[in-house]
């Protein structure tokens, strides 16, 4: 889906069509190789990939892979989104670091491990900063599965050893008047024997040739998306670009470049994604951030740094030291110093990383918002990651929407309104929804409500319709035609939505904060007589995020007051962190939170696990998986 921005300029390079061998559109095998001398591999990247193409002699041969009769259909794709984290089922080595799982973007690439952020239009030229990364991107462009005129379907199948496979069927292009002749068939093979990856491409039926996608991108990145390989990139109308039927592109690491890298990085402040944590006003709060050792070698004395600010004033900072890191390993910091903010609003926390030689700047730091409120049966909370000031606005050719998520520190609240500003409308409707979020995606819909939106700051009252949010986390969203405000203030929360026929993390959700804000009121439950809605009985909920890392959350009911005890056990049936230790408690609803450790505090390795809840007689369990 290609977005318009009103007040965002883009700036998009032309690449030459010189740099590739696919010319027309002709079949390989009208090619003749007879005048090639040699192997006409690229030049290697800066670790010593290199590709080369079935066109060049020597090159790879074109051998379709049909996984559709015993592979694994991705559902969930749609336009602009992605899905998994699905498992490789081995450990396949890219660049100098292993890989055991993948996701599935709609547009044309896979990234490795659990990115949510979107590869979506304006696409850039790989390698690249900007996330996602970690990226292999066969045919990258604004594809849409939502065109099911096509019948598009994406597959992906592994034999659980050395290879995995996946396969986009007859996807289309994403056009502002549908074209169901546009088809793209291609597909991406990973093969640990020799560490390569292969792009096979059959029909290409279709020259991203609409006025409103014309960037086709083909190449592949790093973890931090400042090493890889660009084969095709180019934002004209590919043409003579495109990839031929029959072709096969093979990268592959044939030069060792000696290249040693020393690189440490955050990841992300209190949790891998670096969403903004809703901390209580006046109560102490542990700091803690995610490191990563993103080089080839061993790290020593990594030194870790956090500074809170407000309004750019110094609040708190705090250092630790990790004595060890190992290449490909990720930690979670907690610092000795605890925050607690003294009034409400937004906080900067800027993590950051020292260690000697480090040659990845790039990821040494990353900021993230804290937001402080106070909760109260009294009186409302407005929970709002941007501060009121407009910086540019955000619409969907076509409609679309945008949501925010929130995660609040109490355990029962009410939603009493929604705010969603807008900047301009073409049409008047606009659907107001508010969604559970349990899952971490938009999941049940609680409450919707449609509306005619104006171009102002719309308030949208759900007090009549009781809304209670008991997981901690929902989900705010608006759908129309008309163009939502943002924000670019610093920090960015980062729990940014977008809706184009389906919901994803918004593809600049690093950069700009959508305009919508919650209005809620914190619910305390007193006792059984007193307070409705209470638990019919005990239950155990699935843990989420599962799997995880570095932590994860395990909410739980009771009835009426009971003694309780929760706690972890490995596979082999050893407890090894006790949650809960026998405690009475009220009737209520709970979250506990397990960062992975024992009771010694000693990170546990990879694996599966099982929470156990026991109250008198009453036991359930349910099995965690912890990836690393």
């Amino acid at each position: 889906m290609i977005r318009a921005l009103t007040s965002l300029a883009i700036v998009v390079c032309c690449f030459s069509a010189t740099m590739f061998g696919a010319t027309g559109s002709k079949n390989v095998s009208d090619r003749s190789q007879t005048t090639a001398a040699r192997i006409d591999t690229s030049a290697p990247d800066t670790w010593g990939y290199t590709y080369v193409k079935s066109t060049d002699l020597g090159g790879p041969t074109f051998n379709w892979v049909d996984i559709t009769p015993r592979g694994t259909l991705a559902t969930g794709l749609g336009d602009d989104n992605s899905v998994g984290p699905l498992p490789i089922l081995f450990s396949f080595q890219y660049y100098w670091y292993q890989v055991t799982q993948f996701r599935i973007g709609s547009n044309g690439y896979i990234t490795f491990g659990n990115q949510t952020a979107n590869f979506a239009s304006p696409f850039a030229q790989l390698p690249a900063l900007a996330a996602p990364n970690d990226m292999l991107a066969p045919l990258a462009g604004d594809l849409d599965f939502t065109d099911t005129a096509a019948h598009p379907k994406c597959y992906y199948w592994s034999n659980g050893s050395d290879s995995l496979v996946v396969s986009y069927i007859n996807v289309p292009e994403w056009r502002t008047t549908a074209d169901p002749n546009t088809k793209h068939t291609f597909q991406v093979i990973l093969n640990k024997q020799d560490s390569s990856i292969t792009y096979q491409y059959l029909k290409q039926q279709g020259l991203f040739n609409d006025a409103n996608n014309m960037t086709l991108c083909i190449g592949m990145e790093n973890q931090t998306g400042q090493i890889g390989l660009n084969y095709l990139f180019t934002a004209a109308p590919p043409g003579a670009s495109m990839p031929d039927s029959g072709l096969a592109i093979k990268f592959k690491r044939t030069i060792n470049t000696g290249l040693q890298v020393t690189d440490a990085g955050i990841v992300g402040g209190f949790n891998v994604e670096n969403l903004a944590p809703i901390i209580l006003q006046g109560q102490s709060d542990t700091i803690k951030t995610i490191v990563r050792n993103f080089g080839t070698a061993d790290l020593s004395n990594v030194r870790v740094t956090y500074s809170i600010t407000k309004s750019g004033q110094p609040t708190l900072r705090d250092t630790v030291f990790i004595s060890t890191l190992n290449t490909g390993n990720q930690v979670t910091v907690t610092f000795a110093r605890t925050f607690t903010p003294a009034v409400t609003g937004s906080y900067a926390a800027a993590f950051t990383t020292f260690v000697t030689g480090d040659v990845g700047p790039a990821n040494n730091s990353k900021t993230t918002e804290i937001l402080s409120a106070a909760f109260s049966t009294s009186a409302s909370t407005r929970l709002a990651f941007e501060g009121g000031t407009v910086a540019g606005n955000v619409n969907w050719t076509g409609g679309g929407g945008m949501a925010v998520d929130f995660e609040v520190p109490v355990a029962r609240v009410r939603i009493e309104s929604v705010y969603v500003n807008i900047a301009a409308v073409t049409l008047a409707p606009m659907i107001v929804e508010i969604r559970d979020g349990s899952t971490g995606v938009p999941g049940t819909l609680l409450g919707t409500k449609t509306v005619n939106a104006t171009v102002s700051n719309n308030g949208v009252s759900f007090v009549s319709d009781s809304i209670r949010v008991t997981t901690g986390r929902f989900f705010v969203g608006a759908q129309g035609q008309m163009a939502f405000n943002y924000e670019t203030t610093a920090p960015i929360s980062y729990r940014t939505w977008e809706y184009t026929n389906g919901y994803a993390p918004y593809r600049s959700r690093d950069l700009q904060d959508v305009m919508i804000r919650a209005v809620v009121r914190q619910e305390v439950l007193v006792g059984v007589e007193e307070t409705p809605g209470l638990p019919e009985r005990i239950t155990l909920s699935q843990n989420y995020p599962n799997p995880f890392n570095p932590s994860t959350r395990i909410n739980y009911t009771l009835p009426e007051q009971a003694k309780v005890r929760l706690a972890i056990f490995d596979i082999l049936g050893r407890e090894i962190k006790v949650l809960v230790g026998n405690e009475t408690m009220p009737a209520g609803e709970y979250q506990a939170e397990w960062n992975g450790a024992n009771n010694q505090g000693i990170t546990m390795p990879s694996g599966t696990y099982f929470i156990r809840l026991e109250s008198g007689a009453y036991t359930e369990t349910k099995k965690l998986l912890l990836l690393k």
